[in-house]
């Protein structure tokens, strides 16, 4: 009930209820061509991480990747907002 404020920005007062802004870190070790998607809980309340990758896999260009998903996403749900970025990673 009400806008969800960006997690990744950290807003204090919502501290007191769980909204937290501490990354997690990592390493993936790329050793072929992989697509890093980062995007907005208006993607990923929408559809299963694995229908994403199954999406993401139609195709190796990113611009390609970015039009199925974008359309999936439309489809599902086409008034809601949605924010993602797909990156092309090469060893």
């Amino acid at each position: 009930d009400g806008l969800q404020p960006l997690r990744t920005l950290g807003d204090r007062p919502f501290k007191a209820v769980g909204v937290i802004a501490e990354p997690e870190c990592g390493f993936i070790r790329v050793t072929g061509p992989t697509a890093l998607l980062l995007g907005t809980d208006g993607v990923f309340d929408l559809i299963a991480p694995q229908e994403v990758e199954d999406t993401l896999c139609l195709s190796a260009s990113p611009e390609v990747q970015a039009i199925r998903l974008k359309d999936h996403i439309e489809l599902i749900r086409p008034h809601d907002n949605y924010t993602f970025i797909i990156v092309s990673l090469r060893p």
